[in-house]
């Protein structure tokens, strides 16, 4: 199998981790008229969305693995 395709799912699931992260390090303030202000908002639904897609794809990644396993003929002698 291509090696990409083998770890794409464990570099999104890393990804929306380091989403995550910097989300947590960007923080939050609350301005003088009490409202909140979260700059680093924006890599929450990011990052959801690349732990999502790394689901999927090692899903993926294993059903194929497993049909390949399955279909795959014994060798006869």
């Amino acid at each position: 199998m291509n090696t990409l395709f083998k770890y794409s799912g464990l570099i999104c699931i890393a990804l929306g981790l380091i989403s995550f992260v910097v989300s947590l390090i960007v923080g939050t303030t609350i301005d003088a008229n009490g409202i909140v202000q979260e700059p680093g908002f924006i890599f929450v639904p990011v990052g959801l969305l690349f732990i999502y897609a790394g689901i999927f794809l090692t899903i993926v990644y294993l059903l194929v693995k497993w049909i390949k396993k399955m279909t795959k003929k014994p060798s006869s002698n």
